[in-house]
């Protein structure tokens, strides 16, 4: 049985432009800069070489790259992973039997704190090498179906196995979690409120020396709260959000799943998501990424199980993956959909 994961095209236009726009902002630069010089002139009387030369640069290696190169095909077979990348998928770039130690890596862009973009990886192991393969322009959904399929394999056989008498229960280190999480908030405050005061300093010492009156008592203060408060408060609700549903204990029974002291039967649930186990955000170390939701007609119930492997290991709860392997066995003797996420 094979499995196909392809380029979505509104995403290989998306490449496309971003390569475009700053070689053709580079070229008029330079075309306006150089205006007066012998080349741009020959290019102004003969506007045909002017347009085959903005062909050559900014736009044929666009297109190149965004429907060439970010153009992949995925392609999962019962014993190997083969990826191909050209317009029609012709070129075979890379090809690894799935016994070789793949993970799944995701790459947030941010700005400010809100994530803009999202770069996807698979990073492959094996006795001789190590090779990191971008997954342009596939979807996250997709992206999340292939990671299941890459990193499981054996554990879709573990799950098919008949568990009668289903029983686990997992503790998770909620004080330690919490406890870093709070030392983190503080590091966070103090960092924003020493920041905010030495701006407040520079200006007072550097700026305002000849024009010191009543209002610069509240100027400074209004400097300090300005670069200090919002991100301040922003992470103290943060914290306050997401604390309570970091549960203490997950049990799995033969008829429901038991989270701290509320139960969640089987006939009430349509659904469970669960973040991949691999899943790593190289420039976001906070805690309350995993999220673990419960999902029924009547509503959704989203729990925190701590943060993803780039993290420190304070944050980490070490028995994630084992978790993930039972719920997914649990939900298959029950016929409950289960899916990975990449949120």
């Amino acid at each position: 049985m094979k499995t196909y994961f392809c380029s979505k095209l509104p995403l290989c236009c998306l490449e496309w432009l971003k390569r475009l726009f700053p070689r053709a902002v580079l070229f008029f630069v330079l075309a306006a800069l150089f205006q007066n010089t012998l080349p741009v002139l020959l290019l102004r009387e003969f506007p045909v070489a002017a347009a085959l030369l903005f062909c050559c640069y900014p736009l044929i290696p666009s297109l190149l790259w965004g429907f060439s190169h970010c153009n992949i095909q995925v392609e999962i077979t019962d014993r190997e992973l083969i990826l191909k990348r050209g317009f029609f998928h012709k070129k075979e770039s890379f090809r690894v039997p799935l016994t070789a130690q793949i993970t799944p890596h995701i790459q947030q862009k941010k700005f400010h704190g809100l994530t803009y973009c999202n770069h996807f990886f698979l990073k492959v192991k094996t006795q001789n090498s190590f090779t990191v393969l971008p997954c342009h322009c596939l979807s996250a959904d997709d992206f999340s179906l292939l990671s299941e399929l890459v990193t499981h394999p054996k554990q879709e056989k573990e799950a098919a196995a008949p568990h009668s008498l289903f029983s686990e229960s997992f503790r998770l280190p909620c004080e330690q979690i919490l406890s870093c999480e709070r030392k983190r908030l503080l590091h966070i405050i103090l960092g924003c409120f020493l920041i905010g005061c030495l701006l407040a300093a520079a200006w007072f010492f550097f700026v305002n020396r000849a024009n010191r009156n009543p209002n610069t008592l509240f100027l400074l203060l209004f400097i300090i709260g300005f670069f200090s408060l919002p991100v301040s408060i922003a992470q103290t609700v943060r914290y306050f959000t997401f604390a309570p549903k970091l549960p203490e204990t997950v049990e799995l029974l033969p008829s429901c799943i038991r989270i701290d002291e509320k139960s969640f039967y089987t006939e009430e649930l349509s659904s469970v998501h669960m973040t991949l186990a691999e899943l790593g955000s190289a420039k976001n170390n906070t805690s309350f990424r995993r999220r673990f939701i419960l999902e029924s007609e009547n509503k959704n119930t989203e729990y925190f199980l701590g943060s993803t492997i780039s993290s420190p290991k304070s944050l980490v709860w070490q028995d994630y993956e084992r978790l993930i392997i039972s719920i997914r066995s649990w939900c298959k003797n029950h016929d409950i959909p289960f899916y990975l996420d990449l949120t």
